[in-house]
């Protein structure tokens, strides 16, 4: 994730949670799953981050501060 390659990162999150998930009794799968688990919601937070920021730079000019009723709910 930290060169931003989160659809590769996503790709393989999907490929490998129902193994996880299946494994998920045993010490080491589980402490795999939770650190999986986080990563994607960092890099669900930082995607939002950035749709934020691109939605605020592409505004119309009358809109003057990011406030979240001029973005879309499924943001937040």
């Amino acid at each position: 994730m930290e060169m931003q390659a989160y659809g590769q990162a996503y790709k393989y999150y999907m490929k490998t949670t129902d193994i996880l998930k299946h494994y998920n009794h045993l010490p080491s799968f589980a402490n795999i799953q939770a650190e999986s688990d986080q990563i994607i919601r960092e890099m669900i937070v930082k995607l939002k981050k950035k749709l934020v920021n691109e939605a605020v730079r592409s505004s119309p000019p009358y809109i003057s501060s990011p406030h979240p009723s001029h973005l879309p709910p499924y943001l937040f």
